[in-house]
């Protein structure tokens, strides 16, 4: 028959127990270790949902700021639009004025022109025949006192010894031939204040034909002026 040894149960069991004891704390340790890295791992993850959660609110928040930007900058660019369209279209009519007015200016540049131009000519016209009539005038106040000169001069230069010699015979005669004498004496002194005369009417015919070309230049400086003050107001209607 078979010898139990009933102490060698006991022990066993009691290493067997010690064994559990030894393994559940180990196991323990590791669990604890294990709540204690996965405490550490959620407080980490806790953050970084926070910090996610923290910059998404910030996000959102500056989108927001840059959604009411955009739409400030948006309603402003629509205000600066109008406002720009107003002045072009403000621009773009002064322009049709000012380009109707210069018209105007053109025509009535032009019109002055021709009006000018004709008095130009018509005044020229005129002065040319004045200054002819003049030109002839003098021209026959010229001749006939060349005429009249030279027949003096033959006149007197035929009569010289005939006077001389009537002098003397009407001195020696009486009183009677004295009146001859004295008639040609006096033909002598109506002729030379007819040459005096005709000499005065030339001399201020020359003065009047200085006066009337004169005149001309005054009309062509009067002229020139006008042509340079309806340039100046073209300029300045271009302006």
């Amino acid at each position: 028959m078979e010898k139990i040894d009933y102490q060698e149960e006991p022990k066993k069991e009691r290493r067997l127990v010690r064994s559990l004891v030894y393994e559940i704390g180990y196991r323990k340790e590791q669990v604890s270790e294990m709540e204690h890295k996965y405490d550490k791992t959620t407080a980490a993850l806790q953050e970084l949902v926070d910090g996610l959660v923290a910059k998404i609110d910030s996000k959102d928040s500056s989108l927001w700021d840059w959604e009411l930007r955009y739409k400030e900058m948006e309603h402003k660019y629509d205000e600066t639009t109008a406002a720009l369209q107003g002045l072009v279209d403000g621009l773009v009519e002064k322009i049709d004025s000012k380009d109707s007015s210069l018209r105007d200016w053109e025509l009535r540049y032009n019109e002055t022109v021709r009006q000018l131009k004709g008095e130009n000519a018509v005044l020229h016209h005129v002065f040319a025949e004045e200054i002819q009539k003049e030109r002839d005038e003098n021209l026959k106040l010229r001749c006939q006192l060349g005429f009249r000169t030279n027949l003096v001069e033959d006149y007197i230069s035929c009569n010289d010894n005939d006077m001389e010699r009537s002098c003397l015979l009407n001195e020696m005669e009486g009183p009677k031939e004295n009146v001859a004498c004295q008639d040609l004496i006096e033909l002598e002194k109506t002729t030379s204040e007819q040459i005096a005369t005709l000499k005065k009417e030339l001399e201020e015919t020359s003065e009047a034909l200085k006066d009337m070309e004169n005149q001309n230049s005054c009309l062509t400086v009067k002229q020139v002026l006008t042509n340079q003050e309806l340039q100046d107001a073209r300029k300045e209607s271009i302006r």
